[in-house]
């Protein structure tokens, strides 16, 4: 008797995105960025990327950013204030690999203001 095995291999992304950095976007705000898995470690079309944000307290929040974006934005944070965040992509078929934990924090105030002489 011959007997058929059929193994269905649900294959997401491999490898983590690469080169992640943030920086402060404003006194309340940081930008996030990144540069896609590469082609070998895809395992299929990157739909998009799940993003996530810490501060010294722990999880923060979440947000999702679809393709073609490799930047996202977190507003709403503490002025002068340190945060991680990490990143991974995913298919239609799940989750891959989170990036290694990113620090950076929001600005300081006197950088976003310009002087315009005195008034």
């Amino acid at each position: 008797m011959l007997t058929s095995i059929y193994v269905s291999l649900v294959l997401v992304p491999e490898g983590p995105p690469n080169n992640v950095t943030g920086s402060p976007a404003s006194t309340t705000s940081i930008n996030l960025s990144w540069i896609p898995v590469t082609k070998e470690l895809q395992n299929g079309i990157i739909q998009g990327y799940q993003v996530y944000i810490y501060d010294a307290s722990g999880y923060i929040s979440n947000t999702t950013v679809l393709v073609p974006s490799l930047t996202t934005v977190f507003g709403g944070l503490v002025v002068m204030s340190n945060y991680s965040l990490k990143v991974r992509a995913f298919t239609r078929k799940g989750y891959g690999l989170w990036s290694p934990l990113i620090n950076t924090s929001t600005g300081s105030p006197g950088r976003y203001f310009t002087n315009y002489g005195n008034i």
